[in-house]
């Protein structure tokens, strides 16, 4: 005779509240997995790109140069190079 019920006596919605009723400590260790390799994958990648994109707009913060901000236009000073004089 075949019937519906797993054999460990619970029915499906019996073992759904079971599993509802807490985790096993190596579940959720395996759910927070996930979402962390993932957390840990987007930092690897955007926090050198932005320190690199911080350190072309200012450099002082990483002691790279004296200028808070330089996105502002300095002409060239000193003497400029023309070919063929």
């Amino acid at each position: 005779m075949i019937t519906s019920q797993p054999p460990t006596g619970l029915t499906v919605s019996g073992r759904q509240a079971a599993s509802r009723r807490g985790l096993p400590a190596s579940g959720f260790i395996a759910r927070l997995g996930m979402p962390l390799f993932w957390l840990l994958l987007t930092a690897f990648i955007l926090l050198p790109c932005a320190c690199f994109l911080l350190l072309a707009v200012s450099p002082r913060l990483f002691s790279q140069g004296s200028e808070w901000f330089t996105l502002t236009y300095h002409p060239v000073r000193g003497p400029v190079h023309r070919p063929g004089r």
